[in-house]
């Protein structure tokens, strides 16, 4: 496992959140079930392929692109708090970041299965879970840093402080670096140690594409050929790990670093550099709601932006149920609501000729309001 750089959300997610987190919201208020759909549009997976150069964000395997799972690494349905086997299921975590890019991997079905990661989500010993639900209904909902997940991040934590592979008698084994509890956790909870898959794979990488790199390191050593040490070490480098497609950078760095100690290298003028992307930058909040939407409550800006795309489901009770909440909070006029709601005349007039016959809202002078039977302002 190694740190992937995830870049820029796509325009298609932040286009599907902003309409429906807002219906999770106002679903898991009314105590209903909420959708988990539309995280997995076709530019998020596109670009979480190419980003991660085809490889699953977990175990370093070369995957196809369609068929495989968009992961959430905090679980979108339920969280399970156990590393491995059977454990307590926090119900309350963490549906609101299903459409949060950097809660987003390309994974394969072998990690995300439920014998692997699936929804586990252990927190560190006597760490309390993140508060529910996003902070604002403007901004879109970021990963909560400040809460202590056991499992190593990969798109935010450097994997390789806290992943380790060790010579063993039957091969290169994963394991926590130097007795690191979340590189332990993280490896027995993703099962990276499978002695009856993984294990075998490690054992073919390192003989037949690492050590045939490494040969004539040790050639030109031997002979003292600086010359060729230069160009052999080069060579193993840019293969080995910093190729952003070459397969399990995590293990070939540390066969190199156990194979290569830190004394030899210095005492050859030889650099070991780390694979994998550097420390993510901090990202700006990035404000979901339309400026228009500014100054209002949150249960108002929720119900509009809970309207979404003429073609989905309960679009027309959802235009119906916003235009009554921004009218309910003040009059409006039909102007105001085409401005506040970002929909056309006609959609707002086809609301409007629903709620007043229904006596949801009434007309006067000029402004829609609710009906003084409703508590309207006179």
């Amino acid at each position: 496992m190694i740190r992937v750089d995830r870049g820029a959300e796509p325009s298609s997610l932040r286009a599907s959140r902003a309409w429906r987190l807002a219906r999770a919201v106002l679903a898991r208020g009314a105590g209903d079930d909420v959708v988990f759909s539309g995280y997995d549009t076709d530019d998020t997976r596109r670009l979480l392929y190419a980003r991660q150069h085809e490889k699953c964000a977990y175990c370093e395997m070369q995957a196809q692109m369609a068929g495989q799972p968009i992961e959430h690494f905090r679980p979108k349905a339920h969280a399970v708090r156990a590393v491995t086997g059977q454990g307590p299921k926090d119900d309350d975590r963490y549906w609101w970041l299903a459409w949060t890019w950097d809660n987003l991997f390309f994974a394969c079905v072998s990690c995300n299965s439920p014998s692997r990661k699936g929804n586990r989500f252990p927190l560190a010993p006597g760490a309390e879970p993140c508060a529910e639900g996003p902070a604002s209904a403007r901004l879109a909902p970021s990963v909560p840093r400040d809460e202590r997940a056991q499992f190593v991040d990969p798109g935010f934590d450097d994997p390789l402080d806290h992943i380790e592979f060790v010579r063993e008698a039957d091969g290169w084994v994963p394991t926590g670096r130097d007795g690191d509890e979340r590189g332990r956790d993280t490896v027995a909870g993703f099962h990276l140690d499978d002695r009856d898959g993984l294990l075998g794979k490690y054992t073919d990488h390192v003989a037949l594409i690492v050590e045939p790199k490494l040969t004539p390191v040790r050639d030109a050593i031997e002979v003292g050929d600086r010359a060729a040490l230069d160009t052999a070490w080069r060579r193993a480098m840019a293969s080995l790990l910093m190729n952003p497609r070459a397969g399990f950078r995590a293990l070939s760095f540390d066969v190199i670093a156990a194979e290569f100690p830190a004394d030899v290298r210095a005492a050859h003028g030889l650099t070991l550099s780390r694979p994998g992307a550097p420390a993510p930058p901090e990202r700006a909040p990035v404000d979901d709601a339309p400026v228009e939407l500014q100054g209002l409550p949150d249960d108002v800006i929720w119900a509009v932006r809970a309207i979404g795309p003429s073609n989905s489901a309960g679009y027309g009770d959802r235009r119906d149920s916003a235009v009554e909440a921004l009218c309910a909070h003040a009059p409006k006029t039909e102007d105001e609501l085409v401005a506040l709601t970002g929909k056309s005349v006609g959609v707002i007039r086809t609301a409007l000729d629903r709620l007043v016959p229904g006596e949801r809202l009434e007309r006067r002078d000029g402004r829609y309001r609710l009906p003084r039977t409703r508590g309207g302002s006179r």
